[in-house]
């Protein structure tokens, strides 16, 4: 994928989309995960987070969460867990990643967390 990407570089939509629906698109690589013995815990967004559009490109962003999941299921152990969760940023976001201005909620992190031994 690296050397498509750097050939040609993707044109990203800009739609809206919240946040669950991202992590949902991610299920089929938490179920391969979870086959191989390395469960996947995957915490959907509550409160503000849970009803915000973004403006962005959900097929992007899950694709990348997609390959952070496999990434940690590939290097964990079975019986280490994996983690995926949302949560609001504090930070400004990139003009990328904006959300509708009338909310207070700007930009949000998605997290994979892992148990496994990471980069030596």
């Amino acid at each position: 994928e690296l050397l498509v990407l750097q050939a040609a570089p993707p044109s990203l939509a800009a739609e809206r989309f919240c946040i669950e629906d991202v992590l949902s698109r991610c299920a089929d690589v938490a179920a391969s995960a979870e086959a191989r013995g390395v469960p996947v815990d995957v915490e959907m967004p509550t409160g503000a987070l849970a009803s915000t559009s973004f403006i962005g490109d959900p097929t992007a962003i899950a694709h990348c969460v997609s390959v952070a999941i496999s990434n940690a299921a590939t290097f964990s152990k079975p019986g280490q867990r994996v983690r995926v969760s949302a949560a609001a940023a504090t930070a400004p976001p990139a003009p990328v990643s904006r959300v509708e201005e009338r909310g207070a909620l700007r930009s949000a992190v998605l997290r994979v967390v892992d148990e496994g031994a990471g980069l030596a």
